[in-house]
């Protein structure tokens, strides 16, 4: 059986999907720093945040295929927006006789188009 979850995420399985055992979301953003003369010395005198990032990663059983790269949907709730979503790396275990074991992690920019 094949069922088609969302875009990017096939379970392949006589069950009817797999289970996501762990979910972990991030939020991060980047910063530059601007330098300046105070007292003689040299201090941070201004700091411009850009670029916030949700990084993420999700562990589960079952049989499970995804592709690391743009444009996968992690299927994550947690992740705010539309925006643009990049699985950057995917793993998956065979476990004969038990459940298979997978996970993939990624970063989701929430204002990319």
């Amino acid at each position: 059986m094949v069922t088609q979850l969302k875009s990017g995420v096939t379970i392949q399985s006589d069950a009817e999907g797999s289970i996501v055992q762990s979910v972990k979301v991030s939020h991060k953003a980047e910063k530059d720093l601007v330098s300046g003369m105070v007292d003689g010395k040299s201090q941070i005198v201004k700091v411009f945040d850009h670029t916030e990032t949700f990084p993420f990663s999700v562990e589960g059983k079952g049989d499970l295929t995804f592709a690391a790269g743009l444009g996968q949907d992690p299927a994550i709730t947690l992740l705010p927006g539309t925006g643009v979503s990049f699985i950057d790396e995917f793993s998956y275990e065979q476990k004969l006789p038990g459940s298979s074991m997978w996970n993939y992690s990624g970063e989701h920019y929430e204002h990319a188009a």
